[in-house]
């Protein structure tokens, strides 16, 4: 199989294809013949350590050691670690298809699936049930996606005219000016707090994401880590990746401290905060973990947190720190669809952010259920079988207490004057994106852009 120079452009503009790279292929740049065997090597390698670095995207000490760095244009970024992450962030954005494309299509796939495991740092187990696939489907899936971004790149910056590409792709490490420094360290703090995904995070999940992570560093040090957690925490509002970093450098630092083998995590729901403690019993040198905890007070200062750290003789502990996160209250959204599918996109859509999702396809029983739960906002598809959406929106504008929830009317009709018209707070088209209903939604409830 061929596969022309013209058909990976295509795929850059958003109009993405699937892309097979196989051994066989032949490949012609500007006229010459590129030798077959060397591109597959060196394409190979590249896919390899592309991979590598997606999955260590918000680690600056993994991006350190990525020949990505010599390979890439920087430059044109910053010329920085920075700089390498923002490049390839741009490149999975530059594959975001055009709103004309079904949701259902490939092309939104592959750009889903690199921009929830990578740019937002989502579990696979999370990101396939979202999908509903197998874990060992969304690999499969995962890998492919990767060589459609590997093919952008390898194209957009012309990687197969780079001198010495195999070589600068075997380099283990970057040279020794790249080691990190005060000032780079904030830059880099920086950069992740404009970076990284506004989103509420479930606290729970957070801490037993944490604690899964560092068992077998915990078992090899004999360390039994004991959490404590209430099951109706808030969420809260702040990244999840940067929470969990947090909690792995404390959760590491208690380890040392904890000569009893003993670290308590436990988890209390403050006015507006929520509070987690973690807690180490022995006499070891806590002293040791300053720079962890300093770190883990940067990650969560990035999002309105704060992090306690007592010494020793005051909390009466090895080791004791209390993280304070922003907690959110979840406002209810009332989505009302015909549509299943519309529903579970929806849901997805909605999850982790501001807003709790509820769905309905039934137009008399969602008004029902909106009497009984008053959401903070209703979602309303006007294509609604037996009762006309307008009308629909007409009597919850003139319903004596649903009159003040906004309606944001989401259809693929082109009437957002006759909707606006009709009393509908907002007005959305289909197919509309994650971010595009979230800013809908806050312009509905009075609240900013996340």
């Amino acid at each position: 199989m061929a596969i022309r120079r013209e058909e990976l452009q295509t795929q850059a503009t958003s109009t993405i294809i699937q892309i097979h790279h196989k051994v066989g292929v032949i490949r012609s740049f500007g006229g010459h013949w590129a030798d077959m065997e060397a591109v597959d090597g060196e394409f190979a390698a590249f896919v390899n350590e592309l991979r590598r670095v997606l999955q260590h995207l918000y680690n600056p000490a993994e991006l350190r050691k990525s020949p990505l760095l010599d390979v890439l244009p920087i430059g044109m970024y910053g010329g920085s670690l920075l700089a390498l992450r923002r490049l390839l962030t741009s490149a999975i954005r530059a594959l975001k298809p055009d709103s004309s494309v079904p949701p259902q299509s490939n092309a939104w796939r592959v750009y889903n699936l690199l921009t929830w495991r990578y740019v937002e740092q989502s579990g696979q187990r999370e990101v396939a049930a979202d999908m509903a696939l197998s874990v060992r489907q969304l690999r499969r899936q995962e890998r492919e996606a990767v060589e459609v971004l590997a093919h952008y790149l390898w194209d957009r910056y012309h990687l197969y005219q780079v001198h010495d590409l195999a070589l600068k792709l075997r380099r283990a490490s970057h040279p020794p000016e790249m080691v990190n420094s005060a000032p780079e360290r904030e830059r880099e703090l920086e950069w992740l707090k404009k970076s990284l995904p506004s989103q509420v995070t479930d606290v729970n999940k957070a801490i037993s994401l944490a604690v899964k992570t560092v068992a077998p560093l915990m078992e090899r040090a004999g360390v039994q880590v004991e959490c404590e957690l209430p099951p109706d925490l808030p969420p809260m509002l702040g990244p999840a990746i940067a929470v969990r970093q947090a909690l792995l450098n404390l959760l590491t630092a208690a380890a040392r401290a904890a000569t009893e083998g003993k670290v308590r995590v436990s988890a209390t729901a403050g006015q507006r905060k929520v509070h987690v403690r973690v807690v180490a019993t022995g006499n070891g040198a806590a002293t040791e973990a300053s720079e962890k905890v300093r770190m883990a007070r940067q990650l969560v200062g990035l999002f309105g947190g704060t992090l306690e750290w007592p010494d020793d003789e005051a909390s009466g502990h090895a080791f004791a720190a209390v993280l304070s996160l922003p907690a959110v209250e979840q406002m209810a959204v009332l989505v009302i669809d015909d549509n299943a599918d519309t529903l579970q996109l929806f849901s997805r859509y909605l999850e982790g952010s501001r807003y709790r999702f509820i769905g309905e396809q039934s137009p008399e029983r969602a008004l029902e259920l909106a009497q009984e739960l008053v959401p903070r906002a209703i979602v309303l598809d006007v294509m609604l079988p037996d009762v006309d959406g307008w009308e629909l929106l007409g009597r919850l504008r003139e319903h004596p207490v649903l009159g003040q929830v906004p309606v944001l009317v989401c259809t693929i009709l082109p009437q957002e004057q006759l909707a606006l018209t009709l009393g509908a707070a907002a007005f959305v088209r289909k197919p509309v994106s994650r971010d595009t209903l979230l800013k809908a939604l806050d312009r509905c409830v009075g609240l900013p852009d996340m």
